[in-house]
């Protein structure tokens, strides 16, 4: 398998405040270091913490639901209601099951979307 190094980044996950420092190397090019990565769709920070995830999911179907209110305006609610079940609650549902939102401020950011 081939690796494009420019598309490689190192994310040292710990909650240490001193974490240990070690460059990375791919094909004698050293990998950059980052806080926050986008991994499947998943944003995975190196303190396992959550927040930007959920910041980026919210803004997400925040934008999806200004587009279905401006759009719908004039549908029935069920077509609302089929709209949102098919664009935005994926959006929110997605990877839901392995995310710890264990802070009451990510979880009420996402109940926003999930009571509709």
């Amino acid at each position: 398998m081939a690796f494009n190094t420019t598309k490689c980044n190192v994310l040292r996950i710990t909650r240490r405040q001193t974490p240990i420092i070690f460059d990375y190397k791919l094909h004698d090019r050293a990998l950059e270091a980052v806080s926050i990565t986008k991994y499947l769709g998943i944003h995975l920070s190196e303190d396992v913490r959550w927040n930007e995830h959920v910041r980026n999911i919210s803004n997400k179907a925040n934008k999806t639901l200004g587009f279905l209110k401006r759009n719908l305006r004039h549908c029935s609610a069920s077509m609302k209601e089929r709209a949102y079940k098919v664009l935005v609650q994926p959006t929110v549902e997605y990877c839901s099951s392995v995310c710890d939102l264990y802070t009451a401020m990510n979880i009420r950011q996402v109940e926003i979307y999930w009571e509709g």
